[in-house]
């Protein structure tokens, strides 16, 4: 009897998605930040931004996610009423 290959439900190059998400999060962020503040964005905290969006999309990309899961991570990271600074 031959094995037949199994699928797995791990997330294909979760660093890259990883990478992909922090890169895109932080861009975004930022570009808001410039059109409210009508300044520079402070790079320093968007090098952290980057960092820790990484880390989460990382732990993220490991596992599968319901629907829920994402739904409730989503409404306990909106951004609060006010400034970074």
């Amino acid at each position: 009897m031959s094995m037949l290959p199994t699928t797995t439900h791990h997330a294909p190059l979760p660093v890259l998605r990883a990478a992909v998400f922090a890169t895109v999060g932080t861009v975004l962020g930022v570009s808001a930040h410039h059109l409210i503040a009508e300044g520079p964005a402070p790079w320093r905290q968007s090098a952290w931004a980057v960092a820790m969006l990484f880390a989460i999309g990382l732990a993220g990309a490991r596992r599968p996610r319901t629907l829920g899961a994402v739904a409730a991570t989503s409404a306990a990271a909106r951004p609060h009423d006010h400034p970074l600074h």
